[in-house]
């Protein structure tokens, strides 16, 4: 909240992802060229087919209202926005219509200066879960006067503590791959981020990446795409209950049942074909499957 890195929706589990060159909402950043804006939105139990993204601009104290410059049907939209100037700002927003429900991002300010030298240009940023360690790996496609990387962890988003330091290569024209681990991973969702410091001690931060460790259970269902039956596999610790439901696009339920078992088998026989959302809810954890009947 504090980092504005947030939106507000009327549909609980609606997700959003909005970033500008890979920089997530609530961002100031200023980088050369155009900015690249990227949106990608899923809902577990609504359908996005016929959701309405619109990108929202204005300019920082011109005391004129955001104006829409670009607009989607459906999941995604990419744009670039050719029109902000050389050496200008702007904010952008999404604002966006889903079915019956409404959601607004915060903002991202970006300036575009052409002639900038980024101390350190990130080309990716990423984090993987292996067995019980996270493994976290970015590049960099351009570094000056860099001096090192500081990986950062969370457990609930908003206080962040160094797990690992690691050297920057200086200066470098060309892409660079750097990789640790994290050893010890908090039980629950770990959030990470890269913070990028040069040899002024200078610094900025990548976007959020997040791993989840230690739930009570992994699920998958095969086949997928299913025609007769699909089978459920909970592995998990413990005999706890779990309720297991089936909703179709629209968000209706057409299947549900509470099971100790491991192994499930679900008949999609009379189920009409297209995308179905598989729910598996104990007390601590939700996971929801996507799958398709033909």
């Amino acid at each position: 909240m504090r980092n504005m890195n947030f939106y507000a929706t009327q549909d609980c589990d609606t997700k959003v992802d909005f970033t500008i060159n890979t920089k997530i909402m609530g961002s100031i950043l200023l980088d050369r060229f155009a900015p690249n804006i990227a949106v990608q939105l899923t809902d577990a139990t609504t359908s996005t087919a016929a959701a309405v993204i619109r990108v929202m601009f204005g300019i920082p104290g011109s005391g004129v209202s955001a104006i829409k410059i670009d607009s989607a049907i459906g999941s995604s939209l990419k744009f670039t926005d050719i029109n902000l100037a050389n050496n200008a700002t702007g904010y952008y927003y999404l604002d966006i219509t889903n079915g019956t429900s409404r959601i607004i991002t915060s903002p991202i300010w970006y300036t575009r200066n052409d002639n900038a030298l980024l101390a350190v240009k990130l080309n990716s940023f990423n984090v993987q879960k292996v067995d019980n360690t996270a493994k976290i790996t970015w590049s960099t496609e351009q570094e000056i006067n860099s001096s090192y990387f500081v990986i950062e962890r969370s457990i609930d988003g908003r206080t962040w503590n160094a797990i690992a330091t690691v050297a920057a290569a200086g200066n470098s024209s060309h892409r660079i791959d750097y990789s640790t681990y994290d050893y010890a991973p908090m039980r629950g969702v770990n959030y990470y981020r890269l913070k990028e410091v040069d040899k002024d001690n200078k610094y900025d931060y990548s976007d959020i990446k997040k791993a989840l460790f230690n739930s009570n259970y992994t699920a998958e269902v095969v086949p997928n795409p299913a025609k007769d039956a699909i089978n459920l596999y909970i592995s998990k610790t413990g005999t706890q209950q779990s309720t297991v439901q089936v909703l179709n696009a629209a968000g209706k339920l057409v299947y549900q049942t509470t099971t100790a078992q491991t192994h499930l088998q679900i008949n999609t026989a009379t189920m009409s074909k297209g995308l179905y959302f598989v729910k598996v809810i104990d007390a601590d954890n939700v996971t929801t499957l996507k799958v398709f009947v033909e």
